[in-house]
């Protein structure tokens, strides 16, 4: 009960919080922006948009690989798309976990899913963050990019301490796990199996990197074509700083947040926001219609 209330009023959240960035842009100035929209826009938008879940699904294979686990690609890429979908509609994207029961089809243990899940996030996260960096240092007080590198050094370096200390998986172990921990048994084991490969993992932080540049590039031609005049440096800052504050669980999924973020962001950086924040929500429309119907078309097996 409590959850569908906590769920209930994070709906509100990002209906008041889109619903005022429209009332404060105007929505006449918003469909003016779509309707100037070309079809190749629209097409680039959805071009990106696939090749980041291609690459998304090759980060998973890696992680795999590490793992010594393989299985054919094109069921991973549908898995991932599945998953990925899922995380747009499940608060703080813990639908994305859900490729831990595709995995298990293929003889892959809670433990090593559990893992290759974690590991595929926590390295999205840092990737993120240093994309983010310049922004936050250019349009944000000096305390307040203080304030978050130490938070993002803290968040690492507890994440080092839980999965590769053994103090950390102790108290993963009994704190967090508790009498499910049978259930993660080799979770350890796994672990270092993973750490031993480090070419796989220095592989999925490179194509981390290369997702969220192609997105980035994409956005570039579309806003540039406007007439705005901007870096695709920092456009991949600004969308990676987006993504960071949508972690913030006071909204669904993060939607109003990181559009209001984009907001603000993108008009400190000297672009019209209007422009910049409509085609930040036809990204953001275009993923959710590929979702649906992704969530519609998901593998039973």
């Amino acid at each position: 009960m409590r959850q569908t209330v906590f769920l209930f009023l994070k709906i509100v959240v990002s209906v008041l919080l889109v619903g005022f960035l429209i009332y404060k842009i105007g929505l006449d100035r918003i469909i003016g922006v779509f309707l100037n929209l070309k079809p190749w826009h629209v097409l680039l938008a959805l071009i990106s948009i696939a090749i980041n879940i291609f690459l998304g699904a090759i980060n998973i294979e890696l992680l795999l690989k590490s793992l010594d686990k393989k299985l054919p690609f094109w069921k991973l890429q549908r898995y991932y798309l599945t998953s990925w979908s899922l995380g747009l509609f499940v608060p703080g994207k813990l639908g994305e976990f859900s490729i831990i029961h595709y995995l298990r089809k293929y003889k892959i243990s809670l433990s090593e899913g559990l893992l290759v899940s974690l590991a595929d996030k926590g390295i999205t996260f840092v990737v993120l963050i240093l994309l983010s960096l310049a922004g936050i240092h250019s349009y944000t007080t000096q305390n307040i990019f203080i304030a978050v590198v130490i938070l993002s050094i803290a968040i690492i370096a507890m994440s080092i301490i839980f999965f590769l200390t053994g103090i950390g998986r102790k108290f993963i172990k009994t704190k967090i796990l508790g009498k499910r921990a049978k259930a993660f048994k080799g979770f350890a084991k796994a672990i270092n199996k993973m750490f031993s490969k480090p070419r796989f993992i220095a592989l999925n932080v490179l194509l981390t990197l290369v997702k969220w540049m192609v997105t980035a590039v994409a956005f570039y031609f579309i806003l540039t074509s406007f007439g705005e005049q901007i870096s695709v440096l920092w456009i991949a800052s600004i969308y990676a700083a987006t993504i960071i504050v949508s972690l913030i669980p006071v909204s669904f999924s993060g939607l109003g947040v990181k559009e209001g973020a984009a907001y603000f962001l993108f008009a400190a950086a000297g672009v019209n926001a209007t422009t910049a924040l409509s085609i930040y929500f036809i990204f953001t429309l275009l993923g959710y219609g590929i979702a649906i119907l992704a969530i519609a078309l998901a593998p039973k097996n």
